[in-house]
Formats: structure tokens, sequence, C-alpha cells
């Protein structure tokens, strides 16, 4: 959206496991009957192309191998390991950011991001101290020029972490992301939000 006419979405947290479940590709209308369908396959057409960039950005760059597989997939197929998902929801994360949306939100990221640590966890790729590494790096990269996310106080972007939550019964669920999440905001500095069930 150009938010140079004075449109501007702010409070939005992107269905982030959209992009983690298949490829951009899959997520374009198939037959577009509207002009809304028509531009949101253009802004998908968009992200594929921003995509390939920076894959190509990377292959001059040593020991990038594994980032550039994560960018060039994105287009065609869901994600895969844990990393590969972070990687993925920072991609539509920064989008909305560069595109001057404010107060863009994080949403679930526990809940969304289970599954491809548990497998990689069972899988042997990665340890839980390498994902607790991949959390704090997130989560230092979510608070990066928190200037110009900051809306009316200094530090306060509104990325909010919706971490657990509560089923019909009043039950709070939570797995060992949330713990994970949990004892980094603990033991960090950086301004993290936390809303639970």
């Amino acid at each position: 959206m150009d938010t140079s006419f004075g449109f501007r979405w702010e409070n939005i947290t992107p269905a982030y496991d959209k992009v983690l479940k298949t490829g951009i590709k899959d997520l374009k209308y198939a037959i577009p009957q509207t002009d809304f369908q028509n531009s949101y396959n253009k802004v998908c057409d968009n992200m594929c192309i921003l995509a390939d960039r920076i894959a190509d950005y990377l292959h001059g760059k040593k020991q990038q191998d594994e980032k550039i597989l994560w960018f060039t997939s994105i287009k065609e197929r869901p994600a895969e390991h844990f990393e590969e998902a972070i990687q993925r929801m920072l991609f539509l994360n920064q989008i909305f950011w560069q595109t001057d949306h404010r107060l863009v939100g994080l949403g679930a990221w526990d809940d969304i991001l289970f599954p491809y640590y548990e497998n990689d966890i069972k899988e042997g790729i990665i340890t839980c101290e390498e994902a607790l590494k991949c959390l704090e790096d997130l989560l230092q990269i979510l608070h990066e020029k928190y200037q110009y996310k900051s809306s009316v106080l200094m530090g306060d972007t509104g990325q909010i972490f919706v971490l657990g939550r509560s089923n019909s019964k009043h039950e709070y669920i939570c797995n060992e992301l949330t713990y994970l999440l949990r004892l980094l905001e603990m033991f960090t500095n950086l301004i993290l939000n936390v809303c639970f069930g």
C-alpha cells in the first residue's frame, strides 16, 4: 500500500503461518476475478522477485548456501526447518515495516514455530541451545531500528508476541518455545511485550 496518499495499516498481525505452510506462488488466486485479487497476485509476484534478489545478493557471500536455498524455496514449497521458518517470518515482517506499516504484530510465534522446532530437535538438526541462540538473534533483529518502528513511546514498537493461549476449557496451553521465549525475555534488555492467553 502506498502510504504517501495517507493510507496505512497499524496494529496488524500478518498470517505468518501461511508463508510457512506453502510457497508464495501457491498463495495466489488461480483465476483472479477482482481488482483486489489481481493486486494481491502482484504482491505475491513481487515478494518472489524480492526473494530472488536476496538470494542473488547472498551468492556473493561465503557460507550462505543454506540461506540461498531458503530464499529460493520460499516461492514454491513449505518451510522445512526451524531456522528457515524464522527467516520466512522475518521476511514477511520486514516487508510490512518497509512498506510503512506500523505496529506490526508478531502473534503466536511459539505456537506457529513449534512443529519446526520439535521436528529439528527430534531429527538432531538443532539442539535446544542452538534454538535458544536463534531466538535471541530473532529478538535482536526485531528490535533493530526501533527508533523508526516506535510510534509514540521510543522502544515500544508494537511487536507483541502472544505466548501460550487458552483452550475452550480455559486451560493454559504452551510448549517448549513458550518457555524459551520467556527465558529470553527475563535475561535480555530488549523490550518484549508479552500477552498471556
